[in-house]
C-alpha cells in the first residue's frame, strides 16, 4: 500500500507542473522567436557574403522552428534562386563570350570584303580604256 503522504506530494508536484506548464511553453515560445531572430541575422549576413547555399542552410534550421513565418519562406527562396543563378553565371558568361568572339571575326570579315569591294571599284576605274565616255581625262 502506498502511503498517503506520499500520493499527497505526487499530487502536489502534479499540480506544480500543471500551473508551470503554460510558463513554461511560454518560455519556450519566445526561445524558439530568439533562435529564429538569430538565425536570419545569419541568413542575411550570409546571403550578403555571397554565400548562399550556406544561408539557405540558415533558413531552412528558422523553417523548422518557424514553418509558418511568409519571411522564412521568402528567404528559403531567395537563396536557392541565387544558388541556380549564380551556378548557372558563368555558363552564360562562357557563351557570351563565344558570341563575342564570333561577333568580331564576322566584323574582321566585313572589313576584308569592303576593302576588297573598294580595290576592285578602283581597278575598274583605272581600266576604263580612254576615250570611252566613262574615261577620266
Amino acid at each position: 500500500m502506498r502511503s498517503p503522504i506520499k500520493l499527497g506530494a505526487f499530487a502536489l508536484v502534479l499540480l506544480a507542473v500543471s500551473t508551470l506548464s503554460p510558463s513554461l511553453h511560454a518560455a519556450a515560445r519566445v526561445s524558439s522567436e530568439e533562435q529564429v531572430a538569430v538565425l536570419m541575422k545569419w541568413y542575411r549576413t550570409a546571403f550578403d557574403e555571397g554565400k548562399y547555399k550556406q544561408a539557405e542552410q540558415y533558413a531552412e534550421l528558422a523553417s523548422e522552428l518557424a514553418p509558418d513565418d511568409p519571411q522564412i519562406v521568402v528567404a528559403l527562396k531567395l537563396a536557392r534562386r541565387q544558388q541556380t543563378q549564380t551556378a548557372s553565371a558563368p555558363k552564360v558568361e562562357r557563351e557570351l563570350e563565344r558570341v563575342m568572339l564570333k561577333l568580331n571575326r564576322m566584323e574582321q570579315q566585313l572589313k576584308v570584303m569592303e576593302s576588297q569591294r573598294r580595290q576592285r571599284t578602283r581597278v575598274q576605274i583605272a581600266k576604263e580604256p580612254p576615250g570611252s565616255p566613262d574615261a577620266n581625262d
